[in-house]
């Protein structure tokens, strides 16, 4: 089967979603929209990893039993915990399920993501977005300045 490719333009923000659970989906899917994000919807793992490694995402959402039947079974959850930063860098990777206290900075630590969320939170799951990437660029300003200076050098 062809890939399809979905072009983006320098001013678009995309997003990546990977939720099996349809009412989440809708959540997510809409808070991503009205944010301005163009949202790409992965049907399963392998479209997951496929759509991560080709498209640099801004925000990249994905459920904690992704397609499968229980979470530790979610490969796609498995490699993006276990790559390298300098791959994942310029993603802000928030993750969804039951066992985990919204915002809770323990947690997301522990499971290599920015921030994790409890469904019963996806109704302002908008004001998280905004929160966590925002944290996520104060964090990292320094670090992109240094870029800049390491890049324009000699120049």
């Amino acid at each position: 089967m062809a890939d399809t490719y979905d072009f983006l333009s320098p001013t678009d923000q995309p997003a990546l979603i990977g939720i099996s659970t349809l009412d989440w989906l809708g959540k997510v899917r809409a808070a991503l929209v009205e944010l301005n994000y163009k949202v790409h919807t992965a049907s399963n793992q392998e479209d997951f990893i496929s759509r991560f490694n080709r498209t640099h995402y801004q925000v990249v959402l994905i459920e904690e039993s992704f397609a499968v039947p229980s979470p530790p079974e979610n490969m796609a959850l498995a490699i993006l915990q276990r790559m390298l930063m300098t791959q994942r860098r310029h993603a802000v990777i928030l993750l969804i399920g039951e066992q985990f206290s919204s915002m809770d900075r323990l947690q997301a630590y522990q499971q290599s993501v920015h921030a994790v969320i409890n469904p019963q939170d996806l109704d302002r799951l908008r004001e998280i977005i905004q929160q966590v990437v925002a944290d996520n660029e104060l964090f990292m300003q320094g670090f992109m300045e240094a870029i800049v200076q390491i890049t324009t050098w000699g120049k």
